[in-house]
């Protein structure tokens, strides 16, 4: 299995490092480091990790994750754009040939699981039913969640 995350770590000039970190076979590690910054980020593993079904998650340990197909959103919109850049020259035929393509794509693309915390990505665990698309509702409240938790972290110190 693969994990994707991208990493938030604070850099001393006040940035965030924000580097793309992929690491193959991450059931068998017990650390991750970013390949820009070197923060280190602990993995946890679950024993139905280990058999790749995903019930928690390995960054943040929280279980809740939402599905979708492992496909770059900016390519897909690449895909869009450039068929709607035709329609002038093919009298619309470029939409319906890009919407079998998408279709095509949909159906045989797998799908690849998602925090709705940490953001991180799961590739190659098997299906969990528990896991839903994403909604939108959902990730908000998670959102407001973590704001909240924050604010009683700052509030302590």
């Amino acid at each position: 299995m693969d994990l994707i995350y991208d990493c938030q770590n604070v850099l001393p000039d006040e940035r965030i490092c924000s580097r793309r970190n992929k690491f193959k076979g991450f059931e068998n590690l017990h650390a991750v480091s970013c390949k820009k910054c070197a923060n280190e980020k602990k993995v946890f593993v679950s024993e139905s990790l280990k058999s790749k079904v995903l019930d928690i998650c390995p960054l943040c340990e929280k279980k809740d994750f939402y599905v979708q197909r492992d496909f770059p959103q900016e390519a897909g919109c690449l895909i869009v754009i450039i068929g709607a850049c035709f329609v002038p020259w093919t009298y619309g035929l470029s939409l319906p040939v890009v919407a079998i393509l998408d279709f095509i794509l949909y159906k045989f693309l797998p799908n690849i699981t998602i925090c709705y915390y940490c953001l991180c990505r799961i590739r190659g665990s098997l299906p969990n039913p528990q896991h839903k698309p994403f909604d939108h509702n959902l990730f908000e409240y998670f959102l407001k969640e973590e704001e909240e938790e924050k604010r009683k972290m700052a509030s302590l110190s």
